[in-house]
């Protein structure tokens, strides 16, 4: 088997120094005078005839940095992360920075990815996950010179910003006008569909029943669908409870995946929206606008989200550690047609 080639065999390859080597590769300037582009290219020419790959980790270690910016999200497909991803890695690409998502659906994966940043795998991280990790574990990666962004968005869950940065937007107000909204409509079998796997859809969950309870509504199980975590198990769990001998009036949904699911469900037993079902999503998706009917939903009237970006580029520029930052969208109930 071919042995793997070192710095030493491109440096003999190329007729130059390993420390010439060093430098292209890396990208950075030898010394005062920045290394000719001829030279370069005899470098490169002969890394490739060889096979060579630099050793990406020991590269990082001496430079002190990765340049990359890692984005940890619950799951992938969802509207939101998509969106979330596209307008932060515009702003990141132009900085010079890579940006990896990385899926964070259980706490076991969470914290797995918190012991790679631990190791150094990214200069800086935006949490947009479930948050089994709590403000200690932000502080730790802070302490260590990693820029965190941490988004709490559209829950009620607090969190304090120390030597990291926190986006939130507290959703409990807005759920509350959603619940007096289906009241005043006439509505009070009321049903909820959401994903137990999810702790921000948890979260609304508990947050709707405390409101519920104090408005007097009962809270009957037999209308709680509980796992269901994408469109088409929302369409069956719709379904399921449209079968029921006394069906919900209304349902409030965790997101607006799971919201179109059932929307598409009512439409296809023939039901008028909102007269005889009434349908509230969670999170303000560009898709919701598109929906026939156009679905009433829960969330930021819009998605600032490069802000996330620009939070942490700031910190990555300061040498000096900076103090924690907290930025508050406002979450609002906005009313359209299936509500």
């Amino acid at each position: 088997m071919q042995s793997k080639s070192t710095q030493e065999d491109v440096a003999r390859k190329a007729g130059v120094s390993v420390a010439t080597v060093s430098y292209v590769m890396s990208g950075r300037k030898n010394g005062r005078s920045r290394i000719s582009e001829a030279t370069k290219k005899v470098v490169l020419a002969a890394a490739k005839e060889l096979n060579y790959l630099p050793n990406s980790a020991a590269r990082d270690l001496r430079r002190g940095k990765s340049d990359r910016i890692c984005l940890v999200l619950p799951v992938a497909g969802a509207p939101i992360n998509n969106l979330l991803y596209n307008s932060v890695d515009k702003v990141f690409e132009t900085h010079g920075y890579f940006l990896i998502s990385c899926f964070a659906g259980t706490a076991e994966r969470e914290y797995r990815i918190y012991q790679q940043l631990l190791r150094g795998f990214a200069d800086g991280v935006i949490f947009f996950s479930n948050f089994y990790l709590d403000e200690s574990h932000f502080n730790e990666l802070s302490a260590l010179g990693i820029a965190v962004v941490a988004g709490s968005m559209l829950t009620s869950r607090k969190i304090n910003s120390h030597g990291f940065d926190v986006i939130r937007s507290d959703a409990s107000e807005s759920q509350e006008a959603a619940v007096r909204h289906l009241l005043r409509e006439g509505h009070s079998r009321i049903a909820i569909i959401w994903d137990e796997s999810n702790l921000n859809h948890v979260d609304r969950v508990e947050t709707y029943s405390r409101i519920m309870r104090r408005y007097g509504l009962k809270i009957d199980p037999v209308l709680h669908r509980n796992r269901v975590p994408d469109g088409r198990s929302a369409y069956e769990a719709m379904a399921s409870l449209l079968a029921l001998n006394d069906p919900p009036t209304a349902v409030l949904a965790t997101s607006d995946r799971t919201a179109e699911g059932a929307l598409n469900a009512v439409k296809d037993h023939n039901l008028r929206i909102p007269g005889q079902v009434a349908i509230i999503g969670f999170g303000n998706t560009s898709e919701t606008a598109i929906t026939t009917p156009q679905l009433t939903t829960i969330g930021p009237e819009s998605w600032s989200l490069p802000v996330a970006a620009q939070l942490m580029l700031t910190r990555l520029e300061q040498d000096a550690p900076m103090a924690g930052r907290t930025l508050d969208i406002p979450a609002k109930l906005l009313l359209r047609e299936t509500a």
